[in-house]
């Protein structure tokens, strides 16, 4: 398995590590960062100040052709997004076409009036992208509150869960990977 993640526009090199990390252990995957591609500007709404994110993964999608049953894409935009009808999200997925994408507007604490916390930051940005790539593996939203899968409808959901699967959600991505590889 192999995940490609794609920066989105200018996004600071200091979380990649972490999630190159974490996305490693958790799908056991080769994590490769590539160059920074740029945003179109027809992704952006000007009436409510955010980026439309199906838009953006749509153009991941027609952008990066890749093997669906080894390669998974995950966007990283530095800049707040939603989708309709949410007023704003952390990330959206596409089992069909295999690409993630997940925004770091909304993931930083200084976003809610609170000091800088780069640890708290990176822990947000793993469990969001693990979030994610676990809906291109075609993982539903689990009921575990602890789970990466479980539906974050604010950071406090992202921070009280782990950067990891439960164990049921761990056994659908384990039979999941063993079918896509055959």
């Amino acid at each position: 398995m192999k995940i490609f993640i794609i920066p989105i526009e200018m996004v600071r090199g200091g979380i990649f590590d972490d999630l190159r990390r974490g996305l490693t252990q958790v799908f056991s995957a080769d994590v490769e960062i590539t160059a920074r591609r740029p945003i179109t500007e027809e992704a952006y709404d000007f009436q409510r100040r955010q980026y439309y994110a199906n838009a953006i993964l749509d153009d991941l999608a027609d952008e990066f052709i890749i093997d669906k049953k080894k390669e998974r894409v995950l966007g990283i935009l530095d800049a707040d997004m939603h989708t309709d009808p949410m007023n704003f999200i952390f990330g959206l997925a596409n089992h069909k076409t295999a690409c993630s994408l997940v925004s770091l507007a909304r993931l930083r604490p200084e976003f809610y009036g609170r000091k800088e916390d780069k640890r708290l930051f990176h822990s947000r940005i793993v469990k969001e992208a693990i979030h994610e790539l676990g809906h291109t593996f075609r993982l539903g939203h689990c009921t575990d509150w602890r789970c990466a899968m479980h539906f974050s409808d604010s950071v406090e959901d992202t921070d009280a869960k782990k950067a990891g699967l439960c164990l049921a959600c761990r056994r659908k991505l384990s039979s999941r990977l063993l079918k896509e590889v055959r």
